[in-house]
C-alpha cells in the first residue's frame, strides 16, 4: 500500500515549470519587432513635426516678404516694367533675425495689360518685356520662401501670389 501511495505522490507533483530557450526566443523577437516598429513612428513623427515647423516659419517669411512689399513708400516702392534681374528689378528680400536662415525672392512678375471681355485681367510675363502700351501700374507677383538653406533634405516652402499696385499718384 505503502508503495502505492508513493507512486501517486509523485504523479501528483506538477512537472518542472519554466520556458524553454525556444519561447524565450520567440519572446525576444516579438519584443524586438514591436520596439522597431514604435521607434520607426516616433522618428517618423520627429521628421513630420520638423517639417511642419520649417514649413509654417517659411510661410512667416513669405508673409513678411509679401507686407513689405505692398508697400508704396521705401524700399519696394512700385517699379515700372519691373524685372528679376538687372537694374529694373526690385531689390533682394533678407528675413530678419530668427529667419535669417530662410531665403525668400520673386519669381514670377506679370504686367497688367488690360481686361478681356468679361472684365478679367490679362496678364503679359516680364520676360517677353514692358508691354507696349506701357506699364498700367499694376504688377502680379509671385513669391517664394524657403529654408533652411543649411538643411536641403527637409525644406519648408512656401508661394504667394500678390498684386502689386502703383499708388504714387492717389492720395
Amino acid at each position: 500500500m505503502r508503495l502505492l501511495s508513493l507512486c501517486s505522490a509523485r504523479r501528483q507533483t506538477p512537472p518542472e515549470a519554466g520556458e524553454s530557450l525556444v519561447e524565450l526566443l520567440v519572446t525576444i523577437t516579438i519584443l524586438g519587432v514591436a520596439m522597431v516598429a514604435v521607434l520607426g513612428s516616433i522618428w517618423t513623427s520627429i521628421r513630420v513635426a520638423d517639417y511642419h515647423r520649417k514649413t509654417t516659419t517659411a510661410d512667416v517669411v513669405l508673409r513678411n516678404f509679401a507686407e513689405e512689399m505692398q508697400q508704396n513708400t521705401g524700399t519696394y516702392q512700385y517699379v515700372q516694367c519691373a524685372t528679376l534681374t538687372g537694374a529694373g528689378a526690385y531689390p533682394a528680400y533678407s528675413p530678419p533675425a530668427p529667419n535669417t536662415s530662410y531665403a525668400a525672392k520673386i519669381t514670377k512678375i506679370e504686367y497688367l495689360t488690360g481686361y478681356s471681355g468679361s472684365d478679367q485681367p490679362t496678364w503679359q510675363d516680364s520676360t517677353a518685356g514692358c508691354p507696349s502700351g506701357g506699364d498700367k501700374g499694376a504688377q502680379r507677383l509671385t513669391l517664394r520662401a524657403d529654408g533652411p538653406i543649411t538643411d536641403p533634405a527637409v525644406r519648408g516652402v512656401e508661394t504667394v501670389m500678390i498684386i502689386k499696385r502703383d499708388a504714387r499718384g492717389e492720395q
